[in-house]
């Protein structure tokens, strides 16, 4: 009997040590999930704030673009195209700094403003942000020396006046015994003015 009760003890003894093992398992699989809960928590929570802030971004865009034209684009939804094409242009790295000034090079291009064989101006917004390829060109165009781009007949007449202008002749001073008379000018009679 005695050999019974030491076989008891011993099987309880096991048991004890397995329900404590057990016990410390579950603690740690519920610390587990709490910090895998705190962490989904937070990353849904930062994932709102870089929604807003991926929309406050996108609508500082659409608001820049105002600025060029003040009455499009007012009520643009949510879910509306334009707004998926620069989130697009967003989530590849793009910044809205960078879109804003590939706006400025879309309006600061002769081609898009109209200068071009069919005398058409390419000023949507939609243009600017349908590819990242799109907003490099028009950031290239932005980036570019600023020169002057004149029509050829406005740029012969400008060396033109520069020719005439640095020519030596013409602009010779008037030498002492050159002495230039003085005419005083006499007033248009009121008939000749009148007519």
């Amino acid at each position: 009997m005695c050999q019974n009760i030491d076989n008891v003890e011993a099987l309880i003894n096991e048991a004890m040590n397995l329900l404590m093992k057990a016990k410390k398992q579950i603690k740690e699989k519920e610390s587990k999930i709490k910090k895998k809960k705190v962490c989904l928590e937070h990353k849904e929570e930062t994932n709102k704030t870089e929604e807003v802030n991926t929309y406050s971004n996108i609508y500082n865009i659409i608001n820049y673009y105002q600025k060029y034209h003040p009455l499009s684009m007012r009520g643009v939804k949510k879910n509306s195209g334009i707004i998926k094409k620069i989130k697009a242009r967003l989530d590849e790295g793009y910044k809205a700094e960078e879109i804003c000034r590939a706006i400025d090079g879309q309006h600061i291009s002769p081609f898009h403003l109209g200068e071009n064989r069919t005398k058409t101006t390419y000023l949507q917004l939609e243009l600017v942000v349908r590819s990242g390829q799109k907003i490099d060109q028009f950031l290239e165009i932005f980036d570019r020396p600023k020169t002057s781009t004149l029509k050829p007949k406005t740029a012969r007449t400008l060396n033109a006046a520069q020719d005439w202008l640095s020519d030596d002749e013409d602009l010779q001073p008037v030498q002492d015994n050159q002495r230039s008379v003085s005419v005083p000018l006499q007033p248009l009679s009121k008939g000749w003015a009148a007519k």
